[in-house]
C-alpha cells in the first residue's frame, strides 16, 4: 500500500514561492551590501532558511515548512510596522511595537520553533519510519536556525536591559529598531550596529537628524 502524501494546496504553493524569491534576493543583496558584524550569520541563516525550503519542497515536507515560516514571519511583521513609524517619527509607537516583537520574537522562535516544531520533526517520524539521511539533514539545518535565533535573541534582550536600565536614551531606541532592520530581514540581522557598540551606546547618542534617509 502507497501511503497517501498530502497536496500542496495554491495558497501553499504561492507562500513557497514568495519565501524563497525574498530570501534569494536577501542573499544576493548581502554580497553586495555593506558588510556588517553579523555578516557570515546573514549568510549562514539565508542558506539554511532557502536548503531548508527547497528540501521541505522536494520531498513533500509541505505541512511542516509551512508552519517554520508562519513562525517566522509572525514577529517580522511587527518589525517592519515599527520601522515605518521610526520613518514617520511616532517614537512611542515605535518603541512599543518593539517591545511586542521582541516579545513575539522570544515566543516564536525560542519556545514554539524548539518546543513544538523541531520537537515535532525529530521524535514522531521515528515512530512511522526508520531515520533516514533527510531526516537527519532537516532536523540539522532547523538546530542550525535555532542556534541563530538564540544569539539574535541574546542581542536583542541586551539591548532592551541597556533601554530599560537607563543605559540607552529612549531616543536610541527608535533608531536601534531601523539599525535592526536596515541590516536586513530581523530573523537575518544582529542589532548591534556601529552606532550601538558599546563605546557608542554611552558616549554617542544618535540625534533626531539620525533618523532621516
Amino acid at each position: 500500500h502507497y501511503l497517501s502524501l498530502p497536496t500542496m494546496l495554491d495558497s501553499q504553493y504561492w507562500y513557497y514561492v514568495l519565501e524563497m524569491s525574498f530570501y534569494g534576493s536577501l542573499l544576493f543583496r548581502v554580497t553586495f551590501d555593506v558588510k556588517r558584524k553579523d555578516f557570515k550569520e546573514q549568510i549562514i541563516h539565508h542558506l539554511a532558511t532557502l536548503t531548508l525550503l527547497s528540501f521541505s519542497w522536494c520531498v513533500n515536507y509541505i505541512r511542516i515548512g509551512t508552519l517554520v515560516m508562519l513562525i517566522h514571519d509572525a514577529s517580522d511583521i511587527l518589525l517592519e510596522s515599527a520601522k515605518l513609524f521610526n520613518y514617520a517619527k511616532w517614537e512611542r509607537t515605535c518603541n512599543s511595537l518593539f517591545v511586542v516583537f521582541a516579545i513575539v520574537f522570544m515566543v516564536t522562535r525560542l519556545i514554539i520553533f524548539p518546543f513544538w516544531l523541531i520537537h515535532c520533526t525529530w521524535v514522531y517520524p521515528t515512530l512511522q519510519y526508520p531515520p533516514f539521511f533527510g531526516y537527519y539533514f532537516f532536523n540539522v539545518m532547523l538546530v542550525v536556525l535555532l542556534f541563530l535565533h538564540i544569539f539574535w535573541a541574546y542581542l536583542i534582550l541586551r539591548m532592551v536591559k541597556k533601554f530599560l536600565f537607563g543605559k540607552v536614551r529612549p531616543l536610541s531606541f527608535p533608531f536601534f529598531i531601523r539599525s535592526l532592520y536596515d541590516s536586513s530581514h530581523l530573523v537575518t540581522t544582529s542589532p548591534l550596529k556601529s552606532t550601538l557598540n558599546e563605546s557608542s551606546i554611552e558616549n554617542d547618542f544618535p540625534t533626531s537628524t539620525d533618523f532621516d534617509d
